[in-house]
């Protein structure tokens, strides 16, 4: 095949996926600004019609140098520029954009002036009787805002083994340290891993720490922050009784706190900390009935009930540290 007349043919297929492309614009992105969508279509349609126009050129060029040639005339280039046209011309009677707001005609607008309509002559009406005051309405009562719900917290300990805490990169596990000593107090300490990973508060290999779990619930509507919880410890201390323990003499006893940053409200937005005795002497611990926080909502100190469920907890030494 010559190489015009393949040419022309090339030209007028490209014409139809290129020159609908555009067109097709406003159809399959509406949202874009409308002279987007205008130029689109327009840059489509010109497209589509220089692509034929340039094929027509060269195809009328190649058969004027076949008629030289002495040879017959051919349909293909005819066919593929027709069949493009055709496609061209559908696409840009089927795309035309709308518009997004009908337009009146000024003719519609411009409406000749209105008749003139004959008044009546005026007539002598009688005086109406006056209008009774109105009564008044009863005021409806004021309605109060419904009070928001106290905040109150729940403490749940559950006696067992500590597990191993998988965490994220955002996530942190708590745990609330006993006191070892008389001048030592309960501290809630923040563990983390920053690529993320498990927490393990034992050696691979060896049996886990025995303590409690516990989840502090906010039965409140507002979202409380810094909360002090106050923590009573009674110890004991110990003696090795064979291949276990006893309790010996009374140690000492001591109140101090722990701050849990925030809390959420009510299910399943508690907060869980974990908590053990690493110290030699038997401890006997409790939550205090009365917490310090800071109301999210209203900015402002309070003192809120704190409920435990357990009531006394008994936490013995790790099994090897008494000696």
């Amino acid at each position: 095949m010559p190489r015009d007349r393949l040419i022309a043919i090339l030209l007028a297929l490209a014409a139809i996926p290129l020159g609908v492309a555009l067109m097709a614009a406003p159809v399959l992105f509406p949202a874009l600004p409308q002279w987007v969508l205008g130029s689109l279509f327009c840059g489509g349609l010109i497209l589509g019609a220089a692509l034929i126009a340039a094929a027509i050129i060269i195809a009328v060029r190649d058969e004027e140098e076949s008629k030289a040639q002495g040879k017959g005339f051919r349909f293909w280039p005819v066919i593929v520029i027709a069949v493009a046209v055709l496609a061209i011309g559908v696409a840009a009677w089927k795309l035309w954009p709308k518009a997004a707001h009908p337009i009146r005609s000024v003719a519609s607008v411009v409406s000749a002036p209105p008749k003139a309509v004959p008044v009546p002559p005026a007539t002598v009406q009688k005086p109406s009787p006056p209008l009774a005051p109105p009564r008044p309405q009863p005021t409806p009562a004021a309605i109060s805002p419904t009070p928001a719900k106290p905040s109150r917290l729940v403490i749940e300990c559950h006696d067992g083994f500590i597990p191993d805490v998988p965490v994220g990169v955002n996530d942190r596990m708590y745990v609330m340290y006993l006191p070892q000593g008389p001048n030592s107090s309960v501290s809630l300490a923040e563990q983390f891993i920053l690529t993320g990973g498990v927490v393990r508060m034992h050696e691979v290999g060896k049996s886990p720490m025995s303590g409690y779990t516990c989840l502090v619930t906010n039965y409140g509507d507002s979202v409380l922050i810094n909360v002090k919880i106050n923590v009573n410890v009674k110890a004991w201390k110990t003696v090795a009784n064979g291949n276990g323990m006893r309790g010996g003499d009374f140690d000492y006893e001591e109140t101090s706190s722990i701050v849990i940053p925030k809390i959420e409200t009510t299910r399943p937005y508690g907060f869980v900390f974990y908590t053990f005795n690493l110290g030699k002497n038997y401890e006997e611990f409790s939550f205090l009935d009365k917490a310090e926080t800071i109301n999210l909502d209203t900015e402002s100190p309070q003192m809120i009930d704190v409920v435990s469920t357990n009531g006394i907890m008994k936490s013995w030494p790790q099994p090897g540290l008494v000696k």
